[in-house]
């Protein structure tokens, strides 16, 4: 099964609110977040961190 992860493009304004939302729905259970970096986001996706560790397929809506 795919897991499906949604963003609220409601609650983007601007880069920072980005990295916000990106950090409330990808960071779950982390004691960290990301920086405001495309790398960093990057690594996120690749890396397996927060709600993407263990994942194998995800769909972002």
């Amino acid at each position: 099964m795919i897991k499906q992860l949604e963003i609220d493009g409601n609650s983007i304004n601007d880069i920072a609110s980005f990295y916000e939302e990106i950090n409330w729905v990808f960071m779950v259970g982390e004691s960290w977040v990301i920086a405001n970096s495309l790398d960093a986001f990057d690594d996120v996706l690749y890396g397996g961190y927060g709600i993407l560790q263990g994942t194998q397929s995800v769909e972002l809506v």
